[in-house]
């Protein structure tokens, strides 16, 4: 027995060293089939750990652009590495097929004809049935690749794609941005304290997020904006936000439900306000800047159906004057998300006194005369008695605030009698949708007016006034029919 054994041994030594020799040779694997890295793999591999260290250690520290950074430097390594690999893998893939195409031919070779069945015949005339080769473990080389394919075929993480990151990140105004900053604070700060992942962030640590936030006596509108600025943190990095989770949504209406509130609307402008507005303040022998900065203000939103927003940064240039019309070009709007710019036209008026466009012009007259002609529209003024008419320019390259811009109107409008408390900047759109509705013009029109992109907006805007109810009534009023016998006749189908 021990001579077979030995005998079979020397026989299968050659092939077999000669094999392992040239597979150990060409490769870094050990005996046990794992892969170990040398020369340049083991520098990359090496290399790898570290960073993602320090990008953990920068990301706790609250420093992304650094762990950002640290993370594609480990990123790149990986890629090198993975190249490496890739490259010996493929040699040792090559390798084993011609050592199988060798034994296979050798196999042709050395055996006799075989018949239907498969068995062998032997030079004296036995037959015999070929031994059943048991199945092989899988090479380690051919795991290493299906392994590797495994992760190409996984979709990248996030920081794989900076550039589409950033512009996600620009997705939304910068104002808004800025206004959602310290809501993400709090909310990190708030996973730190209860261990749990702000982002991507888990149903759980969302509602307990919510819950504290109610509990703390926040007002539904922080929430609202907490819940944005959540979704869109988790969208600027491609991921999905549970802040539609149904818990959440139903306890926002809930909550609405139980704290309802009478909503406070404010009056429009009417034309008989309006109209009195532009007789005692710019129809006077004194010429007060202020005063013609508010009226004008007030028309531009009259008439062209513009929010404060919309004009407040309005510079001189941006306005141009034709034949029986002048020009307003908005580079900006609420509804204007993508800055395309929008042109609003004011036409001449049969009267010149409630003219926008007379209006208009006598007011850049009026701040040509103050010295050094401003950039915006609505500069700061500064009140001096030395100057003749009573007011310079603050600072050339500085517009008016909106608190500031408030407190002007509502000091007009209670100099003429009027309870300023129920009246605000949109007062001047509201006053001018409305009369337009009055004035029988149709959905189409006046959402063209509110420069809005559905009709939706239109109850929000046309005030339920006085003059409103009446013309309702008037149409309601039944002693205003002909004949009963009309009316009587209408009823006999029924």
């Amino acid at each position: 027995m021990k001579s077979k054994k030995s005998k079979k041994r020397k026989a299968s030594s050659p092939s077999s060293s000669s094999s392992s020799s040239s597979s150990s040779s060409s490769s870094d694997t050990d005996a046990s089939g794992k892969y170990k890295p040398k020369g340049l793999s083991k520098t990359l591999h090496k290399a790898i750990k570290p960073s993602v260290k320090a990008a953990k250690r920068k990301h706790i520290k609250k420093e992304p652009e650094s762990a950002f950074a640290a993370m594609q430097k480990s990123m790149a390594n990986i890629e090198k590495r993975l190249k490496i690999i890739d490259k010996k893998l493929s040699a040792l893939v090559d390798e084993g097929e011609e050592e199988e195409g060798t034994k296979n031919a050798a196999q042709d070779g050395g055996e006799g004809d075989q018949s239907e069945t498969g068995e062998k015949d032997d030079p004296d005339g036995i037959r015999y049935k070929p031994r059943k080769v048991k199945y092989r473990k899988k090479n380690s080389s051919q795991t290493n690749m299906d392994r590797i394919k495994r992760l190409r075929s996984t979709p990248p993480s996030p920081a794989s794609f900076p550039t589409l990151t950033k512009l996600a990140k620009n997705a939304i105004a910068s104002t808004t941005a800025n206004s959602y900053c310290p809501k993400l604070k709090a909310f990190e700060k708030f996973c730190e304290k209860f261990n749990y992942e702000a982002c991507p962030a888990s149903i759980e640590a969302l509602r307990h997020f919510v819950e504290a936030l109610f509990l703390q006596g926040k007002t539904l509108t922080y929430v609202e904006s907490s819940l944005a600025a959540i979704h869109h943190w988790h969208r600027s990095v491609g991921l999905d936000a549970p802040t539609k989770d149904s818990l959440v949504l139903a306890a926002k209406k809930g909550w609405k439900r139980l704290n309802a509130k009478p909503k406070k609307v404010r009056k429009p402008i009417t034309p008989s306000i309006l109209r009195k507005l532009i007789k005692v303040f710019l129809h006077k022998k004194e010429t007060n800047l202020i005063y013609w900065r508010t009226v004008w203000r007030i028309i531009m939103e009259f008439y062209g159906g513009l929010r404060w927003a919309d004009i407040s940064e309005l510079r001189t240039n941006h306005i141009t004057f034709e034949n029986n019309y002048m020009t307003l070009q908005l580079p900006k709007m609420k509804n204007d998300q993508f800055r395309e710019g929008t042109s609003v036209h004011f036409y001449k008026a049969i009267d010149e006194r409630y003219c926008p466009v007379t209006v208009t012009r006598h007011y850049l007259d009026l701040l040509r005369k103050i010295g050094k002609f401003p950039i915006y529209l609505q500069p700061r003024l500064q009140h001096t008695s030395s100057s003749q008419k009573g007011h310079v320019l603050a600072e050339p390259h500085q517009f008016l605030s909106y608190r500031q811009a408030l407190k002007d109107s509502r000091h007009l409008l209670t100099s003429i009698g009027l309870d300023s408390k129920n009246y605000g900047e949109h007062s001047g759109k509201k006053g001018g949708i409305t009369s337009a509705a009055l004035n029988n013009a149709s959905r189409t029109e006046l959402t063209a007016v509110g420069k809005w992109k559905s009709d939706k907006m239109i109850e929000t805007y046309v005030s339920r006034t006085p003059e409103f109810h009446q013309k309702v009534q008037q149409k309601l009023d039944i002693s205003k029919q002909k004949s009963r016998k009309k009316f009587k006749n209408s009823f006999k189908n029924y």
